[in-house]
């Protein structure tokens, strides 16, 4: 699963059924300016830490931490969509038994 700069999560009291759904969320730039924003992340990421505990696995993409900045909420909107898709395509590529 691909969760791109999600603003909303599914039911934590469920996430032993994601267990073996291997997940990827991917965040940009600008959670200071809009409190909003950070509380969404906030509640994505204790959503994941929930997954993990449950045994599954999920990687965060924070791309300003990657050195890939200026994304706002529409990441694939913007100008270095590309870079951005290229993080997801490899990380799908990785996944074992999703390409046959």
């Amino acid at each position: 699963m691909v969760v791109v700069e999600p603003a909303g999560i599914g039911d934590a009291d469920k996430v032993a059924a994601l267990k073996n759904v291997p997940v990827l969320a991917v965040f940009g730039d600008y959670f200071g300016v809009d409190a909003r924003w950070a509380t969404l992340r906030k509640t994505a990421e204790t959503y994941f830490e929930r997954i993990q505990q449950a045994g599954g696995s999920v990687r965060i993409a924070d791309l300003p931490q990657m050195g890939i900045r200026g994304n706002g909420h529409m990441l694939i909107m913007d100008r270095n969509n590309l870079e951005v898709a290229a993080i997801i395509q490899k990380w799908l590529a990785e996944q074992p038994g999703l390409y046959k």
